[in-house]
């Protein structure tokens, strides 16, 4: 199954705020980008995997040239995965490869997801 997330993807990690109290909350932002996204991805969805484990594929095309944190893009993804219900757990995901690129015109994060009985041979290339 393949998603497609139009737009820059925002990392959780550094879209957290900590209160006074200790409370760490969601930014503004993040919590618009994960809206925008759920969305986008449930008009997609062709099937739900539950408790399967999972091989995903992400080529993420970045809107503009600044430094990513890949592991908080990951973190992102894996979240709005399971929060749309696709996988129950994205400890299920045992599986990753990753790709970045830049398109400025069309920044996007394209997901391919295999159950994990698929072999690498058999996944498509990245490049």
């Amino acid at each position: 199954m393949k998603i497609v997330i139009k737009g820059q993807v925002r990392g959780g990690k550094n879209n957290i705020i900590v209160c006074r109290n200790g409370m760490r909350v969601p930014s503004a932002k993040f919590k618009a980008w994960v809206g925008s996204a759920t969305g986008q991805i449930l008009s997609q969805v062709t099937e739900r995997f539950g408790d399967t484990e999972l091989k995903v594929c992400i080529r993420y095309f970045a809107g503009d040239k600044r430094r990513r944190d890949i592991p908080a893009i990951v973190d992102a993804l894996f979240h709005v995965l399971e929060k749309v219900n696709i996988t129950n757990d994205d400890f299920l995901i045992k599986d990753l490869c990753f790709y970045q690129a830049y398109d400025r015109e069309n920044p996007r994060a394209e997901i391919e997801l295999y159950t994990r009985e698929v072999s690498c041979g058999s996944a498509k290339s990245l490049t």
